[in-house]
């Protein structure tokens, strides 16, 4: 469309001109003679221009569809024209309504018989672009001939009149979501006329066509681009309205531009016409994007992470990776995405890694955060992410812009449990007692005085003596001799410098000889101790008890737990197949040691020189040690077990023996079962037993003397010291043809056991807090704190794992039954003799015709060439000495070598 007027120029013949102005910045005129009054061969027009001089301006003139052969010569002088040749002139009353004009043109030849010019349309252009707002109410004139009607055609006319109004371009924006309106007349020239009526629109064209016309104006949809943006109404009265609320007005983006042209034609009163041009411009904003939840799962073991301890299973996973879902309606917007929170689940807990991978994805990382949960157990982390367009107009923005940020949404992760195996722990913990009462509860009672020394103890003594003492000579006498001996030695030095001078060489000595003379000391420096003697010791034991329990613990920890949760540690116990214990009964201890304790040092010291005359320490020599320890040899060792008595029964002497002794009973318990928590012990020693030798009696009855069937001697060299017979050397011989023999023997009888009743424990955890009123065996219940450090660091072991010290006690029962009980042994024996040499300070050789030179034929290594014991009666109860139980203590605490650990999420 184009920039237009037209106007009618009213005389005896009507003209109708409208003045359009091209693109290319020239004006197109077309000129009709109406027919509504006279009928004229138009000769000439003329005119005057605004803003330009016609002088200069380069004015041309060309003809146009048909007219190009009618235009003639044409004029352009600045206010100066009033004819173009002879009778194209506007002179007379035109002249002096309107004045001389800026320019004329000629159109045809004079008179009609050669033509008859009713219209004419040409392009008037200039050296620069000409503006139709040149010719705004600009002056005409016209020069007709040959006017008249039919065929009555001899007058001529000048007529004169004014362009009408023009109507100027206008261009208005509007921004999305909003309206606009522009007065299209404000800026024409009479849009608003003098009687105060405003002009009015008589028709609008854009692009499609003519808008259309409603009540009150014009309209159209506006679709730019296959987007519906709006609404366009043109009233009648000249008032644009744009109203951007189309359905995709929302799809232009920030700075998104579109406009929209059309051309309005108005119609004064007067019935004048002008058009312009307008354009509409559309103003794209921004529109907020939107971001989308989203949800996804992923399994516990899924994960990349570093595990804390060798007894974890690695986590190699990759995690999951999945997409951000945003949507902007901005056409070219391009989203980025933000995470704005860490994944945190229902609990408050921060579990887990995001990643925000920069091309629209992320990647969320279990870590090593969710190993608490069971099998198909799931638990749900949430974080949240905002998609930002790429506008640039940030967040605090101005209507109808809106924020380049969307509101937040969320992503959900459901992280899947998986079958985790418990961490298990093993350790071996020892107790340990000693001399604790096999009779009761508390330590043995041990008598033990210290008896006095038989001998001689010197203690320490100096060795320390001066010989000969050190002497210093000075003075006038020593000063003298000194001189004397000064003199000789320089002599003879001064006879060396003279044949050192001879060769040459270089001498030039002096001596001096000292002030004074110290002779040399004599002294002696050492060390004397000697005790030797006899040291008699004596100890006496009421019975104890040692014990030594190995145990066998198993604990077993979940995986992971988290804060706040109340899990338990289960464990067990099982005793060692080393658990032992082993009791003493009362007991006594005698013995003699001599005592050669000799320790003794000497240094000679001549001046500054040492000499080492001797250094002697009977102490030094591991094997030279007595029964207490000093350095020396034990005379002699006794103990209950030495106590031992034959009773002298007269004339039953051949016939019977009857030997007393001090039962002495050590035992070693052991598990009575390997699964069991009982060790026990059994034990026995003779009271007093009485032998019947039965084919002695028989001898003595057939014979007349009890050796017929065998007999037994010896002979040798023995001593008494003490009053305790000694045995140094003798040989012992015996031989049976039948042997038979009753024996009645007293014994007594001990049964033990230990029972582990309880052991019970503590836990410390790394963080300092104790659990207690546990016991091995049972589930350990530990009530993880919500809050607080769990983890300190102690001596750089803050690993993310939680430990546990454990320590033990153990609570045991010992059961002591001793009773005297009664055996009876029949002996039957064939064939014996042996020999052999014995002492009381070593063990000689002894020798067995049969078991020994010849089998016996039973193998029963009796030294009977046929024999065999008979138990008539064994361990018959006959009275109880104490029956008790009880507890033992003394046992030390026992803790745990193995880390114990749990890992707290």
């Amino acid at each position: 469309m184009a920039k237009s007027i037209t106007f009618t120029i009213d005389g005896p013949v009507d003209t109708l001109i409208k003045i359009t102005e091209l693109p290319d910045g020239t004006l197109r005129f077309d000129i009709n003679v109406l027919g509504s009054g006279l009928l004229g061969d138009l000769r000439g027009i003329f005119f005057d221009m605004a803003d330009l001089d016609a002088t200069t301006a380069g004015l041309t003139v060309t003809g146009i569809d048909g007219s190009e052969d009618i235009i003639g010569q044409t004029v352009f002088d600045e206010g100066a024209v009033s004819r173009v040749r002879n009778d194209v002139n506007v002179n007379g009353s035109v002249l002096k309504q309107q004045g001389r004009f800026d320019g004329g043109i000629e159109f045809g030849t004079p008179g009609k018989s050669k033509d008859d010019v009713s219209s004419a349309s040409f392009v008037l252009s200039a050296s620069e672009p000409l503006s139709l707002d040149s010719f705004d109410l600009a002056d005409f004139g016209l020069r007709y001939t040959s006017v008249g009607t039919g065929n009555k055609r001899d007058g001529s006319e000048k007529i004169a009149g004014d362009a009408s109004g023009v109507a100027r371009n206008d261009a208005w924006e509007v921004d999305e979501n909003s309206k606009g309106m522009v007065d299209l007349l404000a800026n024409d020239t009479n849009g608003v006329q003098a009687d105060g009526t405003r002009k009015t629109v008589i028709s609008v064209v854009d692009s499609v066509g003519a808008l259309d016309p409603v009540a009150g104006g014009f309209q159209r949809t506006v679709e730019i681009g296959g987007l519906v943006l709006g609404t366009l109404f043109i009233t009648s009265d000249g008032f644009a309205k744009f109203v951007a609320d189309g359905a995709d007005v929302d799809k232009l983006a920030h700075d998104d531009i579109r406009q929209w042209s059309f051309t309005y034609e108005t119609q004064s009163s007067t019935g004048n016409l002008a058009t312009a041009d307008v354009v509409l411009t559309i103003n794209g904003q921004n529109d907020q994007p939107e971001a989308f939840d989203v949800a996804l799962s992923v399994g516990e073991d899924d994960a990349f992470d570093t595990v804390q301890s060798g007894q974890f299973g690695p986590l190699t996973g990759d995690g999951v990776t999945g997409s951000f879902i945003g949507s902007d309606i901005d056409i070219g917007d391009v989203l980025s995405f933000q995470i704005i929170s860490a994944p945190t689940d229902a609990f408050g807990n921060q579990y887990g890694e995001v990643v925000n991978n920069g091309d629209g994805t992320f990647t969320f990382n279990p870590t090593d955060e969710f190993q608490f949960l069971d099998a198909g157990e799931t638990r749900d982390v949430t974080f949240q992410y905002v998609a930002i367009d790429d506008s640039g107009v940030g967040t605090s923005t101005t209507p109808p812009e809106e924020s380049d940020t969307s509101a937040p949404s969320t992503i959900t992760v459901t992280v899947i449990g998986a079958d985790d195996d418990p961490i298990e722990f093993t350790d071996q913990l020892l107790f340990e007692t000693d001399n604790q009462s096999m009779f009761g509860t508390g330590a043995a009672l041990v008598f033990q005085p210290t008896l006095p020394f038989f001998g001689f103890n010197t203690g320490s003594q100096s060795l320390n003596a001066t010989i000969i003492p050190s002497f210093t000579f000075a003075g006038d006498v020593l000063e003298g001799l000194l001189d004397g001996i000064e003199a000789v030695v320089d002599a003879i030095a001064d006879f060396g410098c003279t044949i050192a001078g001879i060769f040459g060489a270089d001498c030039d000595a002096d001596v001096d000889l000292p002030s004074s003379i110290s002779t040399p000391g004599v002294r002696t420096e050492g060390n004397f101790a000697a005790m030797v003697g006899l040291q008699p010791y004596f100890s006496l034991n009421t019975g104890e008890v040692d014990a030594s329990v190995p145990v066998d613990v198993f604990f077993s920890a979940p995986r992971q737990v988290e804060n706040g949760e109340t899990f338990s540690i289960s464990s067990a116990y099982s005793l060692d197949g080393g658990s032992t214990f082993t009791t003493m009964s009362p007991n006594v201890n005698f013995g003699m040691d001599f005592v050669f304790d000799l320790d003794t040092a000497l240094d000679l010291i001549i001046g500054s020189s040492r000499f080492d005359i001797w250094d002697i320490d009977t102490g030094n020599d591991p094997n030279f040690t007595g029964e207490l320890g000093l350095p020396g040899f034990n005379i002699f060792d006794a103990s209950g077990e030495d106590l031992e008595l034959s009773v002298p029964l007269g004339p039953l002497d051949p016939f019977f023996d009857l030997d007393l002794n001090f039962p002495v009973i050590n035992t070693t318990g052991t598990l009575d079962a390997p699964d069991g928590n009982t060790l026990s012990s059994s034990g026995s020693d003779d009271v007093a037993a009485l032998t019947a030798d039965l084919d002695a009696f028989a001898s003595q009855l057939l014979f007349g003397f009890p050796s017929a069937f065998g007999n037994s001697d010896s002979f040798g060299l023995s001593t008494s010291v003490a009053g305790v017979n000694l045995n140094l050397l003798s040989v012992e011989w015996s031989w049976d043809l039948v042997s038979l023999a009753l024996t009645t023997t007293l014994e007594t009888l001990q049964d033990f056991s230990l029972s582990i009743e309880d052991l019970p424990l503590m836990a410390m955890l790394e963080d300092g807090s104790i659990i207690n009123g546990f016991s091995l065996g049972d589930d350990i219940t530990v009530n993880t704190p919500t809050t607080g450090d769990f983890d300190p660091d102690l001596s750089g072991n803050a690993d993310g794992l939680i430990d546990v010290d454990i320590a033990v006690d153990m609570e045991a029962l010992f059961a002591n039954d001793t009773y005297l009980g009664l055996d009876l042994d029949l002996f039957a024996g064939l064939l014996q003799f042996s020999a052999g040499i014995t002492s009381d300070f070593f063990d000689g050789p002894s020798v067995s015709l049969f078991d020994g030179i010849i089998p016996s034929i039973d193998g029963n290594n009796d030294g009977f060439l046929l024999g065999n014991t008979f138990s008539l009666l064994e361990d018959v109860r006959l009275a109880t000495l104490f029956d008790e139980e009880f507890d033992i203590e003394g046992w030390n605490t026992a803790n745990t070598d193995t880390p114990i650990f749990f890992d707290v999420a």
